[in-house]
């Protein structure tokens, strides 16, 4: 009896510690997918007004959902290969794992959104909106983000083999780890970035007000210079004249006093002959 009631003992601790154990790897095991995901394939989605379609998982294959409101939906794992989805807002949604090759997200709005996983071989993202979204561990090989402004973007290990970035603003973002081989970053906005291969870049020193504080500076002494030149040259004039005047006065009184001794000399002549 008593060594039944010890095995009843050891059975309930063995129960109790693999709950312990597998409530915890459960509670953080990824999203399941619905037993019967939706299927909008080739089709024209619309969004009735307050409802919560089930999307995740969903086949969307070629469907049409332009302009949309699916902010904060839950499309994780969902296969939106060819989709048109421009204009469409999924801020802080979740695609977790969705596959998004050759989708259409031309002016997407993605702020916040979660990518992560996802596979996006030839998406189009122009000028949309990927503030602080993360895409890390995705394929985006051949995407286009042209325009696109993606500050504080997390992509970490991501490929972006040949990944269109033409004046993308990637201000703040994170693309350490990921694989930017024949990528085109061509007039795209680096600044604090995190590129592979090195650290973020300081903001470039603008030197502009400084260049424009030494032409003034050095403008106003040539002026200052200038003025000192005429003044001096002016003051020289004007002594060169006063010489001048006085000069012939002087002069004039030499031969004054000359004269003078001439009469005085020719008056003593005429003393002594009397």
């Amino acid at each position: 009896m008593r060594a039944i009631g010890r095995g009843r003992r050891w059975g309930v601790a063995l129960v109790l510690g693999f709950s312990v154990w597998a409530v915890p790897a459960v509670a953080g095991a990824e999203p399941a997918c619905p037993a019967h995901p939706a299927q909008f394939a080739g089709r024209h989605v619309t969004l009735s007004p307050g409802g919560d379609a089930q999307l995740a998982c969903a086949n969307l294959r070629q469907a049409v959902l332009d302009g949309l409101d699916m902010t904060g939906f839950d499309l994780h794992d969902a296969d939106l290969t060819g989709a048109s989805m421009r204009n469409v807002q999924l801020g802080h949604a979740d695609l977790t794992g969705a596959t998004l090759d050759g989708a259409d997200l031309t002016e997407a709005q993605l702020g916040q959104a979660s990518l992560d996983g996802v596979h996006a071989v030839g998406a189009n993202f122009d000028a949309a909106r990927l503030d602080q979204a993360h895409m890390g561990h995705a394929d985006a090989s051949r995407a286009s983000f042209r325009d696109v402004i993606a500050t504080g973007l997390v992509a970490q290990d991501t490929d972006l083999t040949g990944a269109n970035f033409y004046y993308a603003d990637l201000t703040g973002a994170d693309l350490s780890g990921s694989d930017l081989s024949g990528a085109d970053l061509a007039g795209a906005d680096t600044e604090r970035a995190i590129l592979p291969g090195r650290q973020a870049t300081a903001a470039p020193t603008d030197h502009t007000g400084l260049i424009v504080g030494i032409g003034l500076a050095t403008a106003v002494c040539v002026a200052l210079i200038f003025l000192l030149v005429m003044r001096t040259r002016r003051s020289r004039r004007a002594l060169g004249q006063g010489d001048g005047s006085t000069e012939p006065g002087a002069r004039g009184t030499g031969r004054e006093r000359a004269g003078a001794a001439s009469r005085a000399g020719d008056e003593g002549e005429r003393y002594r002959g009397l």
